[in-house]
């Protein structure tokens, strides 16, 4: 969860239409990637308003970009296997929070056997997160190389759509139809904004 915030504060969130089109062929034989394969489709409304072709530098960090994410995606899976326990770690520590004060007309006293629960709790989760430490860094790492990647396709091609940044922007292979896929289900659009 607070690898996903670090995430949306990047400059750029980008979520394709289909991944599936990324494969590791198109990243090594960058010569079959042609500038009319990948293109930027403008939408208000459910339909396409424009179709702008991205030229081969603009694939090949789009490529890049879509590599990195499904690497991403990889580092996350650890991750996203130990959210409910860190969800329910930290409702219990917070519920023992609520639950270690006493309140009477003296000062405020701690009620020690709740504090020892609460300990014990904490002692969970600190031992959840030290084992999953390498996983956090990773991903951390990743978060913060997929920025940099990010950015570099933001400069790349914030020029084309700069006229269309407050319509849905898909980005993928000319022949998907981000209409029939996305349309009706929060489509995935890509924002750009400016840093600075």
């Amino acid at each position: 969860m607070f690898f996903r915030k670090t995430l949306l504060t990047t400059t750029i969130l980008i979520t394709t239409i289909s991944l599936a089109l990324i494969g590791k062929s198109a990243l090594a034989n960058k010569n079959a990637v042609t500038n009319d394969v990948y293109t930027i489709k403008i939408i208000e409304n459910c339909q396409i308003i424009s179709e702008i072709p991205l030229s081969s530098k603009q694939v090949q960090a789009y490529l890049a970009l879509q590599h990195e994410e499904n690497k991403m995606a990889k580092l996350q899976a650890p991750i996203t296997g130990i959210e409910e326990q860190l969800r329910n770690y930290s409702q219990q520590i917070e519920q023992l929070s609520q639950q270690m004060f006493t309140n009477s007309k003296q000062p405020l006293q701690i009620n020690k056997a709740v504090l020892a629960k609460q300990e014990l709790v904490v002692g969970k989760l600190d031992n959840l997160m030290e084992k999953h430490q390498a996983d956090f860094d990773a991903l951390s790492a990743q978060g913060r190389y997929i920025s940099k990647i990010a950015d570099k396709f933001t400069q790349l091609v914030a020029p084309l759509i700069a006229e269309n940044e407050d319509y849905n922007i898909s980005i993928g292979h000319r022949d998907d139809n981000p209409i029939n896929k996305h349309c009706n289900n929060n489509m995935a659009s890509v924002r750009l904004t400016n840093a600075g």
